[in-house]
């Protein structure tokens, strides 16, 4: 549901205010931004004639959707009074503009009566909701790519860090799309029938990504998509390698790619744990260099597995949380999956 606030407390980022109806300004070169100022009236006389249409129009768009600001105080109006639990109509929305001191911003009285005698259909406020949402996502759009063209104009000195930053900003838009989440348990039946009937012909398999621990794959089925595990101990007590036997088991033994970002070890450490332990060498004696003939062997015979596995290490100690989503969604998108993701240590 979007946020409410009161017609008073705006931070529009919209179009300034316009005396002349319907003139939207240009931007430098002679173009509008996107928007339908008919869609923006209507929905609002929907929402003036039906508290149904209120409740269609705020799990869809927010006040900063709309393009014209007197619209959006119109809405915020609304909105206040309906979560307030009062009624919304011409009378008590213009008294709630007035209270704010915007009611002759969005030119009166008689502007409420104008948009709602307008309104085409109040059934169809879920549709006015989209379109205007549409549009303020085109207008977002133009917005984060001037943006972006903005951080390559400063010709920015850790070049990695600002295409980091304007994928987020590009990653910030595909998120508001304002997608649907509500789905009733019955359109859900059919998708849960289809997975009990692929567990049932799989017996005891493991759904998920195996962590080559057989008790907690047993309890899990394997780390299964979309969920979060964390791994809890006081310190110095194996919590490394432990995250470091599931990379293991789920590049080599289940082909899974892995990324990890490790915040405390360097890439070279953690590559070295990686091999002793698929060489089965103790660490100790990598470290010192007191190997045997058996252990280069052995040793020889783990680069090999471990040169072939589709493990990513990252060992940036000041890593930021947008730097992970980036460097995550720029590796999925150049290899098409990711099976796991690995953080050490949480404390970031």
């Amino acid at each position: 549901m979007a946020q409410q606030r009161s017609p008073a407390d705006r931070n529009v980022d919209r179009a300034p205010d316009r005396r002349v109806p319907n003139q939207p300004p240009a931007d430098a070169i002679g173009r509008v931004p996107p928007h339908n100022l008919q869609a923006e009236e209507s929905l609002l006389g929907a929402m003036l004639l039906s508290r149904d249409s209120i409740a269609d129009a705020i799990e869809i768009i927010s006040a900063d959707d709309f393009y014209k600001p007197a619209h959006a105080h119109v809405f915020d109006a609304i909105t206040t009074l309906y979560s307030a639990g009062e009624p919304a109509d011409t009378v008590t929305v213009a008294e709630e503009l007035r209270r704010a001191d915007l009611l002759d911003a969005i030119g009166g009285g008689a502007a409420l009566l104008g948009i709602q005698t307008g309104t085409p259909a109040a059934t169809n406020a879920a549709k006015y909701a989209s379109i205007i949402h549409e549009h303020a996502m085109l207008r977002r759009l133009i917005r984060t790519a001037t943006d972006i063209a903005e951080i390559g104009y400063s010709q920015p000195d850790d070049v990695v860090k600002a295409i980091d930053h304007a994928e987020s900003l590009m990653y910030r838009v595909a998120e508001d799309r304002g997608a649907d989440t509500l789905v009733e348990i019955r359109d859900l039946l059919d998708a849960n029938l289809d997975r009990l009937e692929q567990l049932y012909e799989q017996g005891d398999a493991i759904t998920g990504v195996p962590s080559g621990y057989v008790d907690l794959d047993h309890m899990l089925s394997g780390l299964q998509p979309n969920s979060l595990v964390i791994i809890g101990a006081r310190p110095a007590v194996g919590k490394t390698s432990f995250a470091l036997g599931m990379v293991g088991h789920a590049a080599l033994e289940a082909n899974r790619p892995v990324l990890f970002f490790s915040l405390e070890m360097s890439q070279l450490e953690i590559s070295q744990r990686l091999l002793c332990a698929e060489a089965r060498v103790d660490a100790s004696q990598v470290r010192n260099g007191r190997l045997s003939e058996g252990d280069w062997t052995k040793i020889s015979h783990g680069v090999g597995r471990l040169a072939e596995a589709p493990i990513w290490i990252d060992d940036n100690p000041n890593i930021t949380v947008m730097e992970i989503r980036a460097k995550a969604r720029r590796l999925k998108s150049r290899i098409g999956d990711l099976g796991m993701i690995v953080i050490d240590y949480l404390q970031i």
